[in-house]
């Protein structure tokens, strides 16, 4: 397929769901200019758009939302990487709402990175009416709602299911002769004039009119009605689940949904029926995430909303634990439940690339295509490495990475700094190594720290000091006045960082089981945050029956050393040098789903992003994810690259 058709295809399917590319938080990677494979025009399978979870909430109306304080909920919410937060708006005569309440959640949703999607009441409806009436008051409210907040929404959800008011008695509602068609005709023209007062005051605007069960002819009555809403919204819970199934032979909602319609889908509300109420925490959570993972099959659906935050103890017992986050009697205790807790340990987790924008297979495309190809697999962050000046500073490569601090500052991904150790000398003493490293560290953070979360200190210096023919394991199979040095050396970046930029956090790493390594430093106090480590397919396939008997070297890191782990380097060995693009893509994403599944493991960076053809040594030349196809001119993706695309 060429790559103008894939586009095409794409934007006609998402246009919608870049969530971030509209008012002042933008992120360019969901606009078909930033989707560029290469410096040319090259056919390559572009990556879908992205796929996100919410969560709905009640904080206009409910009592268990308002004794909960909004900077709560939503720091539950950020801490989980949910998106985008659903919440029932009430509104006045004037079509006004509780404006302070609505102001603190927009402000800290802003911070926590949440979109909030507003269910807009349809206030006025009157099935008494006639059709005009209806028109013009459905397009009164949309005017004036987008008017006086289509700064804070980016999408509106038109009313909730107001299809079951309209089913006759005794009909299942999955045929058109089942609705009062007076009342339709109503309440069509009603939801056709707000749809296009909220377009008219703010045409970026994407609006979604839900339903629920087998309700599908009502969605397509609207349509034919011209209805022109812009997103499929759906209800689902697992009764409906099993229900569909044994009598309709429906095993997926999403898929049937897409037979249906050509629109994008939302799932507006989901959850295990009545909650924890009569099922255990851990079936809400396996329920959730079987269906999540149909979702995210469907290349149509776009987003999954749960229902709901926060248990509710003021509710009738089937009502009061459809919470992800449980509540006590009083409201002053909060407590996660096991679903929530699995989406806190995976955002969590961050995912990345090596690269070396100095070298000749970097310096051809830009950052920001580079940048693009990162935001175009999920990732959050991007490892260059950094050769400083004695002072830290970068002034002979700065107009190359000036660029790549720009594309930093967006947000969306990070650069990973990986600080070398310029002029380590095992003849200098201990002060002079101290010295140094502070001096390079301190200079480097003082100058450039604004870009920076994290900083890896050094690269595979346990290769340094271990003794020859030495597993590396022990403390003892290290020169231990080459330990010295370097630990000095070390000790000095961790100073200098923690001086310059002192909420920074610091990462030592090593490779294979040179555990000794790290017990070598910890004996001489190198108090660094995390454990970056380097990994390849040739060490998971021999570690097991190697001298430390690793199954996990995440859990054994952990377990030794009680550190936040990361893989700061990991691949196939030697790419798709011998092995192909498949075992490439086939080890990657199980070892990446093994540190996923491993709580104290944070993150994992795959090396590299480009193949190098001109590398000094033939087993480093096809390490990339992007191979070339005209060298340095045109790329496209490798397998496991068009994977992590499809699968963020």
């Amino acid at each position: 397929m060429s790559k103008l058709v894939f586009s095409k295809l794409i934007l006609s399917l998402f246009i919608l769901f870049a969530l971030s590319c509209k008012k002042e938080i933008t992120n360019p990677s969901k606009t078909e200019s930033n989707l560029e494979a290469n410096t040319r025009s090259v056919a390559y399978v572009q990556p879908p758009n992205s796929f996100a979870i919410g969560v709905k909430g009640y904080p206009f109306t409910y009592t268990a939302y308002r004794k909960v304080p909004v900077t709560q909920q939503l720091d539950l919410i950020g801490k989980m990487g949910v998106k985008i937060y659903s919440i029932d708006l009430t509104l006045d005569a004037s079509y006004k709402t509780n404006e302070s309440l609505l102001s603190e959640l927009n402000t800290i949703s802003r911070i926590k990175n949440v979109k909030l999607l507003p269910l807009i009441p349809l206030k006025g409806l009157n099935y008494l009416a006639d059709t005009v009436a209806s028109y013009n008051t459905g397009k009164a409210l949309g005017l004036s709602v987008a008017l006086n907040y289509g700064s804070t929404f980016e999408f509106y959800q038109l009313g909730n299911l107001q299809e079951n008011a309209l089913i006759i008695a005794g009909k299942h509602g999955n045929s058109p002769t089942d609705y009062n068609y007076a009342k339709f005709k109503i309440l069509a023209s009603y939801l056709r004039g707000m749809n296009e007062g909220i377009k008219a005051n703010d045409a970026d605007a994407k609006t979604i009119v839900n339903a629920t069960w087998l309700h599908f002819s009502y969605l397509q009555m609207l349509l034919t009605e011209q209805v022109d809403f812009d997103i499929i919204g759906y209800d689902w819970y697992s009764n409906m689940d099993d229900n569909a199934r044994s009598n309709f032979g429906i095993s997926d909602i999403s898929q049937k949904l897409a037979t249906v319609f050509s629109k994008p889908i939302w799932f507006t509300k989901l959850n295990i029926w009545q909650g924890t109420a009569y099922k255990t925490q851990d079936e809400q959570r396996v329920w959730l995430n079987g269906f999540i993972a149909k979702c995210k099959n469907n290349p149509l659906v776009g987003t999954v909303i749960i229902n709901e935050l926060l248990d509710q103890p003021e509710m009738a017992f089937t009502e009061k634990q459809y919470g992800i986050v449980s509540v006590d009697a009083t409201y002053a205790t909060t407590v996660n439940k096991t679903f929530a807790t699995e989406l806190i340990q995976k955002s969590e987790f961050y995912f990345g690339i090596n690269g070396h924008p100095t070298t000749k297979a970097y310096m051809g495309t830009t950052a920001k295509q580079q940048f693009d190809m990162l935001r175009n697999m999920g990732m959050n962050y991007y490892r260059l490495d950094f050769m400083t000046g004695a002072d830290g500073n970068i002034s002979g490569v700065s107009t190359i990475m000036n660029p790549f601090f720009t594309q930093s500052s967006i947000g969306d991904v990070k650069i990973l700094p990986c600080i070398y150790t310029r002029f380590l000398d095992f003849n200098m003493t201990t002060e002079n190594a101290y010295n140094t490293g502070k001096s390079i560290a301190g200079g480097f953070a003082a100058r450039y720290g604004q870009n920076f979360e994290f900083y890896e200190l050094g690269n595979e210096l346990d290769n340094k000091a271990i003794i020859y023919g030495k597993n590396g394991n022990l403390a003892s199979e290290y020169d231990s006045a080459k330990m010295d040095i370097i630990a000095a050396y070390l000790k000095g970046m961790v100073a200098g960082v923690n001086e310059n930029d002192p909420t920074a956090k610091t990462i030592i790493n090593g490779g294979w089981i040179h555990f000794g390594y790290l017990q070598a430093l910890q004996a001489r106090n190198v108090n660094y945050d995390i454990i970056g480590w380097h990994w390849y397919s040739d060490m998971e396939s021999v570690a097991a029956n190697s001298v430390a008997k690793v199954t996990n070297i995440g859990e054994s890191l952990n377990m030794m050393f009680k550190k936040p782990v990361w893989f700061t380097e990991i691949n196939q060995k030697n790419g798709t040098t011998i092995k192909t693009e498949e075992e490439q893509k086939a080890w990657l994403n199980t070892f990446i789903t093994k540190c996923r599944n491993t709580p104290n493991v944070k993150g994992a960076l795959v090396y590299e992003l480009f193949d190098e053809p001109e590398h000094g040594d033939p087993v480093e030349r096809k390490y990339g994810l992007a191979k070339w196809r005209s060298i340095y001119s045109d790329w496209e993706y490798k397998t496991a690259a068009i994977s992590f695309a499809a699968n963020k």
